[in-house]
């Protein structure tokens, strides 16, 4: 079908720069680093993203010469969609982090809110699998554009938002294009824990139905841990489906941090930082408890620590961090900061934190900010249930692993490590490195996938990167 030598892959990512969210960072790193390993992608996104926060910062990671269609999508704006989520009742689900405004929303009247409640599950309803599905129609067209002017060997498509699985699926089904889906999250564990998705159990059906439909198309699935993509394949298998599967780790960029591992600062405070959402599958209520402990067996300690918490913060979790407020501990809520940003406060921190609430199917999840803790060689306190965000932290001598109803033992390695800074004694690590992590290599995992895949034969490695030159 090419008769360019050059490998091309149509990549859809509803979720792309300037869209400022961790969901953006694995579709650009891919997007970043594909060439190098002979294929070239064609970024199909949103001209006119529903999202709360972008960074135009973001943009320039995209490598000149890769083609960018950016397609408009009929989604109302983010202000209109947080409006009716604070008519109804719940900013709280809204995940903009607003507090004041779901409290000052709930002593409204029930009477006024109702208009709002009702768009609210209108749109739950009827916008399946999400609001994103707006943008499917203007996308679609897009598709058909780029590949009536360039043949391409490949779909490749990014989610959430889950409705770019369908929408993947259709070109795929199409124009007979392998199709490689990529789940940052799985379906069925982001519509339970998402704090504004409908309950209803028609529309749990719908998107059963939906996934299934791109679960029977897909050529290849990939998932961010090893246990998604056993569910997934198992999932695929019933429906009559043999796709090639990969786990493929979300990682670090070395481009983003120092050649040289910067060395821990020793300042008057102890630097406990979070970074990115807390939300209910990340709840804090574990470490908050483990340090009011502390504030109260042995306050000398307690009394050094700044917690810094950069992201966005539900209320019921941000309700969760103020119990800090009687005790010694400074808190710090920073709101959005960029990634150059976080990454900074990851090399700046003292100490890093990972957190899963004791839910079921977190032991499927693997929160994508620990590969940079790794890469920033930082004390990590890994408080999650068991599963596969331990077990990778196990094998990191920065990491701190306790259950979440481990409050005591949570506590106790709090003590010890803020004694550690107190007596300016470094972390050793040994020959240890966060290495195979790296997004290049996990990158060219992705490659090697898209190779066995293409609809024409892999071109050497040679020619790849005679291509590339």
């Amino acid at each position: 079908m090419v008769t360019d030598g050059i490998r091309r892959v149509l990549f859809i990512s509803y979720t792309f720069p300037p869209i400022a969210s961790v969901g953006s960072l694995r579709p650009t790193k891919f997007v970043k680093y594909l060439p190098e390993f002979g294929w070239h992608p064609t970024v199909l996104t949103v001209a006119n993203p529903s999202a709360p926060l972008v960074d135009g910062a973001l943009c320039d990671e995209i490598p000149p010469g890769v083609p960018v269609i950016r397609a408009r999508t009929l989604e109302p704006g983010y202000g209109l969609k947080r409006a009716v989520a604070r008519g109804s009742g719940m900013a709280d689900r809204s995940g903009d982090g607003t507090a004041d405004e779901g409290t000052r929303s709930r002593r409204g009247s029930r009477l006024l809110r109702l208009p709002a409640v009702l768009v609210k599950e209108l749109a739950n309803t009827l916008l399946v699998p999400d609001a994103q599905v707006l943008w499917n129609p203007a996308a679609y067209r897009a598709a058909r554009r780029a590949l009536a002017e360039r043949p391409h060997d490949a779909v490749f498509v990014s989610a959430p938002p889950f409705s770019s699985l369908v929408l993947g699926a259709r070109i795929s089904r199409a124009y007979g294009l392998p199709l490689v889906v990529d789940y940052r999250d799985e379906w069925d564990i982001s519509n339970r824990y998402w704090e504004n998705k409908s309950r209803s159990r028609y529309v749990g059906a719908r998107h059963r139905r939906l996934e299934d439909r791109v679960l029977r198309t897909a050529r290849a699935v990939v998932a961010t841990t090893r246990r998604s993509v056993a569910t997934l394949a198992t999932r695929a298998r019933a429906l009559g489906n043999e796709p090639l599967s990969r786990c493929i780790y979300n990682g670090w960029d070395a481009a983003d941090f120092p050649a040289a591992p910067t060395l821990e600062t020793f300042g008057e405070r102890y630097r406990l930082t979070y970074t990115g959402s807390l939300w209910r599958l990340t709840s804090p209520e574990p470490l908050v408890r483990a340090l009011c402990r502390l504030s109260k067996t042995a306050p000398e300690l307690a009394e050094h620590i700044d917690l810094v918490v950069a992201g966005r913060i539900l209320p019921r979790e941000r309700a969760l961090l103020m119990q800090l407020a009687s005790t010694p501990v400074n808190v710090h809520e920073l709101g959005h900061v960029s990634h150059g940003d976080a990454v900074r406060l990851m090399l700046q921190a003292n100490a890093l934190c990972v957190t899963l609430a004791d839910v079921a199917g977190a032991e499927r999840v693997v929160p994508s900010k620990i590969f940079e803790y790794m890469a920033a060689r930082r004390r990590i306190f890994c408080v999650a249930p068991r599963g596969e965000v331990q077990e990778i932290a196990d094998a990191c001598p920065l990491a701190v692993t306790h259950a979440p109803n481990e409050i005591e033992a949570i506590c106790g390695s709090l003590a010890e490590d803020v004694r550690r800074f107190l007596t300016r004694r470094r972390l050793e690590i040994g020959d240890w490195t966060p290495r195979r992590f790296e997004r290049r290599t996990l990158t060219g995992e992705l490659a090697e996938l898209l190779d066995a895949v293409a609809v024409t034969p892999a071109v050497t490695r040679d020619v790849a990167a005679a291509v590339t030159e």
